[in-house]
């Protein structure tokens, strides 16, 4: 019969196991990067200061211009609403971000009805 105390063990060995190869799997998903063409870059939404990107937003567009400019997007898609009391959304941050990069205006597309 087992006992209570390798019953406890037995599963935190199970539990730190799942951890292990869950940390592993997300590890090597991050270093991997598609070479592949897309359609459209979908940058998510993140906070905005005022029509100023959060650090957050600003990488998540910088990423996205890196995909225009090496052609492997011809679109990208702004996403993001705002908060209450917010002069601008996220999206439109976005918009204003790019266009100042040089992208035109009609390989941008904003969606900003969502939550």
């Amino acid at each position: 019969m087992l006992r209570p105390r390798w019953l406890v063990i037995g599963l935190l060995a199970v539990g730190v196991a799942y951890f292990a190869v869950t940390l592993l799997q997300v590890w090597s998903a991050s270093s991997r990067v598609d070479t592949d063409r897309a359609d459209a870059a979908v940058v998510m939404g993140a906070a905005q200061y005022d029509g100023e990107p959060s650090p957050t937003l600003a990488g998540r567009l910088d990423r996205a211009l890196e995909l225009y400019e090496d052609g492997r997007v011809d679109r990208i898609v702004l996403t993001g609403a705002n908060l209450e009391g917010d002069r601008f959304t996220e999206a439109y941050t976005g918009f204003t971000y790019l266009r100042s990069e040089g992208v035109p205006e009609a390989d941008l597309l904003i969606v900003d009805d969502g939550h």
